[in-house]
């Protein structure tokens, strides 16, 4: 008796974000423009088994030599304007932010606007100088409010220019403080007398070179150490760990 068996149906699916799709309403949940575009052939074939609509957007798609700019492409799968599909996946917080970069929405400016005016919900951080070089495409700025987001940048990147240029002359300002301690030698001498004194002796050793056995004579006679020589940083260090102190 020879058995035959009957092949299952091969569900055709698309990936789109890292997933893989089977019907258009999940596509639409996670929508990749960048990762969709690079599978336009697959694309249609796939929208082809998604009944009228997914049909409609495979002809329009099969019309196009290479796959329409973002703004069209949402137009054409959402049937919506791309700034009112932002608009709704900004309020509503849609996955499909994270698959939203500057490249995709850098030719309009109106969506410009709208990104980074919701830019904490990005899912891709974008720092000022990222946002002007986006906006400085445009040679004219006709929309009233992406012109005053780039007067706010422009306003904070120069208030962060000065910040870190005065922070750097404080910077330099220390270490000129310190190389000037460093190089200033005085003599002295020190003397040791609190029972709790003993806890730094290890780090009167490393700054003074005063071994522990001869700080404990020091500390048993109450008297003060031979003359040393120290630098200030040396100095302000040891200062806290000792009783008291002599310049000679």
């Amino acid at each position: 008796m020879k058995l035959q068996s009957t092949p299952k149906p091969v569900r055709f699916r698309i990936s789109s974000g890292g997933q893989e799709h089977s019907s258009l309403e999940s596509l639409l949940s996670c929508f990749d423009y960048n990762e969709l575009k690079s599978l336009k052939s697959q694309l249609i074939q796939w929208l082809e088994r998604q009944g009228p609509k997914g049909n409609e957007i495979a002809g329009q798609l099969d019309n196009c030599d290479m796959m329409p700019p973002f703004e069209n492409t949402i137009k054409l799968f959402y049937g919506h304007d791309c700034e009112t599909i932002i608009k709704d996946w900004f309020e509503n917080k849609s996955a499909n932010l994270r698959f939203i970069d500057l490249d995709l929405i850098k030719n309009s400016q109106r969506l410009l606007t709208i990104a980074y005016m919701n830019k904490d919900l990005m899912s891709r951080r974008i720092d000022d100088n990222q946002w002007l070089a986006a906006i400085n495409t445009h040679n004219r700025i006709d929309d009233i409010d992406l012109l005053n987001i780039k007067s706010k940048i422009e306003l904070e990147i120069e208030k962060n220019k000065l910040r870190k240029e005065y922070e750097k002359k404080q910077q330099e300002e220390q270490r000129r403080e310190e190389e000037l301690k460093a190089s200033k030698i005085s003599t002295i001498r020190f003397r040791i007398s609190r029972p709790g004194s003993i806890d730094g002796w290890d780090e009167i050793t490393e700054i003074t070179g005063i071994t522990r056995k001869q700080l404990l004579g020091l500390y048993k006679s109450g008297q003060f150490c031979p003359r040393i020589q120290l630098n200030e940083i040396q100095i302000e260090r040891l200062k806290p760990l000792i009783d008291d102190l002599k310049y000679n």
